[in-house]
């Protein structure tokens, strides 16, 4: 492993990144397989490393104490012995596996759990059907959706977006998220459904959406803390649904 990352791996065990610097690391094992799996792998060598240096270094420490017994009962007098060398280079890697091994536990990619919850989410996405049309601007994104042509309707609606005199952008941002949720692409839906303000009519609509986004992206903490807001507010339409979830997702 590279020193840039070892150091990289130190600091974030130790807290010592900064909130943007953290929040980099953690993208980067969500959407860098080869990452993920160097870091992996780096702690899983050196947990088995672990191991065997702890049988290792046992089996020693034992043989040294017999030996200083001996020595002790057939001369009366202590010998001071030096310490090889092997046991100093023994020392070393466990101390060095007493703080890897944490590391690993904290940063290994959660495979069983995100299958888990991905099936979750495929359980529980639906795509609506398009709203009613209210202008003519919606039409082309519309019937991209309703030939569930998603990434030409992602593309109509960030055009309509992209017009300054578009109207009812709340619901054109919540339909650009869900889109980016049929297409795969929850980081993108994430960052389309926190444009739906909160007092527009499509806000508990979005925030629903916004859940499915943060299980898909596998940012649990919050997807956890979205439908807990959901399931405490009574009249929501996925409140319920949302309780259910809590209920499974890990």
């Amino acid at each position: 492993m590279e020193h840039q990352t070892y150091d990289l791996l130190k600091r974030y065990y130790r807290g010592q990144l900064t909130e943007t610097e953290r929040a980099a690391f953690d993208q980067r094992l969500q959407t860098d397989t080869a990452f993920a799996e160097e870091v992996a792998g780096w702690a899983a060598i050196y947990k088995g490393l672990q191991q065997e240096g702890e049988r290792q270094l046992d089996e020693q420490l034992r043989d040294l104490g017999h030996q200083l017994l001996r020595s002790d009962s057939g001369t009366g007098q202590k010998r001071v012995f030096g310490m090889p060398r092997w046991l100093y280079a023994a020392a070393a890697v466990f101390l060095l596996l007493l703080l890897a091994w944490p590391v690993y536990q904290t940063l290994k990619p959660s495979v069983p759990a995100f299958a888990d919850n991905r099936a979750l989410f495929d359980q529980h996405f639906r795509v609506p059907a398009a709203p009613e049309v209210r202008d003519a601007q919606a039409s082309a994104w519309r019937t991209a959706w309703r030939n569930k042509d998603y990434a030409a309707a992602i593309d109509g609606l960030e055009k309509l977006l992209a017009d300054p005199a578009t109207t009812n952008r709340s619901e054109a941002h919540l339909y650009l998220g869900i889109s980016n949720l049929a297409a795969g692409r929850g980081k993108e839906a994430l960052d389309a459904l926190g444009q739906v303000g909160k007092d527009s009519f499509d806000y508990e609509e979005a925030q629903w959406y916004t859940a499915l986004a943060q299980i898909i992206v596998d940012d649990v903490v919050h997807a956890k803390q979205t439908l807990g807001e959901i399931s405490g507010k009574q009249g929501h339409p996925h409140q319920t649904e949302a309780q259910e979830m809590l209920k499974s997702i890990k």
